[in-house]
């Protein structure tokens, strides 16, 4: 068993949740080792390498997210208000990191990225609500 490396912690931590980054950390061979389960090596890296639907389901969960958070955008806000409502917002992401950052296999890892991406939808779809009515009116 792997003990906790606190560096894969702030890897994830610094922007796991963006679908251009996690490319970069699929690749990682601390992260391949860790969360590998398809038993296959790569021959030209040595390294485990992931089956390409697990790649795609870790890669695209946060787009699946992202549209069901900014569903519930709107009536969270009229409910919370828009600043309390971007508040749970932040929450809501910041519970999908810490999801994140605290697993070590993939099925803990996936439902960060959904609840990661979620928080981006509320906090994407709330914003211009927000920016709409602070701006001063010319």
């Amino acid at each position: 068993m792997r003990t906790y490396d606190p560096k894969h912690s702030m890897s994830l931590a610094n922007g796991c949740t963006s679908t251009g980054t996690i490319g970069g950390i699929l690749a990682m061979p601390y992260w391949l080792e860790t969360f590998t389960t398809s038993g296959v090596i790569n021959p030209d890296t040595g390294l485990p390498t992931l089956t390409a639907s697990q790649s795609a389901e870790i890669v695209s969960l946060l787009s699946a997210g992202t549209f069901f958070g900014a569903l519930t955008a709107s009536p969270a806000c009229d409910f919370l208000g828009r600043r309390m409502g971007l508040m749970a917002a932040v929450g809501v992401f910041t519970v999908g990191v810490i999801l994140q950052t605290a697993s070590i296999a993939i099925p803990l890892f996936v439902a960060g990225r959904f609840v990661a991406g979620y928080g981006v939808g509320m906090i994407s779809a709330s914003i211009p609500l927000y920016q709409s009515e602070t701006a001063p009116k010319w």
